[in-house]
């Protein structure tokens, strides 16, 4: 460590044991000395000067003194060069599996349905159903009336047409019990414009066919119910507590479904009854028939029936 600091304003060094501090003065008048301006003998041992081509004006700068790490090009380079294409050898290739039914999109199976005629209609059956679907997702009270006259104009031509239409219908009405006045409507609409004279080879009416069709939904619930109550003396039956819960969970979510479908059928059914498609003796039946079991379900339904016609 220097002890001192030496002020100065000439060239000679005084203490070379002292700090020198030069001013600004001397500084400025030492860059007009001769011996500034001559080029030291040894500068070529130190460094090597190489100027490749000069800097045009208005040219972006070069990047030959960047390090390779910072230059965005390299690394995108490194990354082209991990790529590895591997091609496997025909003869180590495993063949697919293939199914005797495959399935095919709804566009292509209308196409090659047409070199067969049984393929043809069920084509034709599945574009009916779906624009049945399509009609029914849309219905509403202010426009029921024209997308009724929508599924009238449908090719429902066949009884198996005709069977599939109410199938959906109750589906649909009974899965949407708010939604039970529209569909009526459609029925009583299909009932009014003789829908049988589009079916060539019809062997019962479309009235007949929902008749059918209501007391086939009536008959499963009392199946449903004597399922319901087997299950139940198998969960008092069982002796495993883990077995018993997920019996009972599973009973507990059944009777809602059962309950839910019970309720949405009885409610379709009287709203057949107000367009005059299902007659009093059918239901005076179908109540009687409710009133003889004292399960809480079937009580509901009664009353609901009750409820609805008076």
């Amino acid at each position: 460590m220097y002890s001192k600091f030496v002020k100065t304003n000439d060239f000679k060094v005084v203490n070379i044991k002292a700090k020198t501090m030069y001013s600004k003065e001397m500084l400025i008048r030492l860059k007009e000395q001769p011996i500034c301006w001559k080029e030291p003998a040894s500068i070529e041992k130190l460094v090597e000067f190489r100027i490749l081509r000069p800097m045009a004006y208005g040219r972006a700068p070069t990047r030959e003194f960047v390090p390779r790490t910072f230059d965005s090009r390299s690394r995108v380079e490194t990354a082209r060069r991990r790529v590895v294409h591997y091609q496997i050898p025909k003869g180590d290739a495993s063949d697919l599996k293939t199914c005797s039914n495959p399935w095919t999109p709804s566009c292509l199976k209308g196409k090659r349905a047409h070199c067969q005629t049984s393929n043809y209609d069920e084509a034709q059956t599945e574009e009916i159903e779906k624009k049945f679907r399509s009609i029914l997702n849309k219905i509403t009270p202010e426009n029921m009336v024209p997308l009724t006259n929508s599924i009238l104009s449908l090719s429902i031509n066949t009884d198996h047409r005709l069977k599939k239409v109410i199938d959906i219908l109750f589906q649909k009405a009974i899965n949407e019990p708010h939604f039970t006045p529209q569909y009526a409507y459609i029925c009583m609409e299909m009932n009014n414009k003789d829908i049988n004279a589009k079916v060539k080879t019809t062997t019962s009416s479309f009235k007949t066919l929902i008749i059918l069709c209501c007391e086939d939904r009536f008959n499963s619930m009392h199946v449903h119910e004597q399922e319901l109550t087997k299950s139940l003396k198998e969960i008092k039956d069982c002796k495993d507590q883990d077995d018993k819960e997920k019996m009972q969970s599973k009973y507990d979510r059944d009777e809602k479904i059962h309950r839910e479908r019970s309720v949405g059928n009885c409610r379709f059914m009287c709203e057949l009854y107000k367009v005059k498609i299902l007659s009093n003796q059918t239901l005076e039946m179908c109540i009687k028939h409710l009133l003889m079991s004292p399960k809480e379900e079937t009580l509901e339904c009664a009353c609901n029936i009750l409820k609805q016609i008076g």
